[in-house]
């Protein structure tokens, strides 16, 4: 039974991420003003660091990976806090307009 409700949360989690990542790429436009990376990249922020979380993360990018060759993934994974210490960054980078 904890093996069935730890699969669950990490497919949870990666359906999760996997509609955050359709949003990132649904814009129509080219327009990469203000980030580092341009159109050919896309990061992914979270705190999925360690245990079931980066496990699901990690399946999720061999996935994006297969179906998405020509776009680099790049993982924003912030460890530490319980996702506090990525919240922090993620104003910090909001703040400076140099979002992920």
């Amino acid at each position: 039974m904890r093996i069935n409700k730890k699969s669950a949360a990490v497919a949870a989690s990666v359906a999760a991420l996997g509609m955050t990542l359709a949003a990132c790429g649904s814009g129509g436009g080219s327009d990469d003003a203000g980030s580092e990376g341009g159109a050919d990249q896309v990061e992914v922020f979270t705190w999925w660091a360690a245990g079931s979380e980066k496990a699901g993360l990690d399946a999720l990018v061999g996935v994006f990976n297969e179906q998405h060759p020509d776009i680099e993934f790049v993982n924003g994974a912030v460890a530490g806090g319980a996702g506090s210490a990525a919240k922090d960054l993620l104003q910090t980078r909001l703040q400076a307009q140099d979002p992920p």
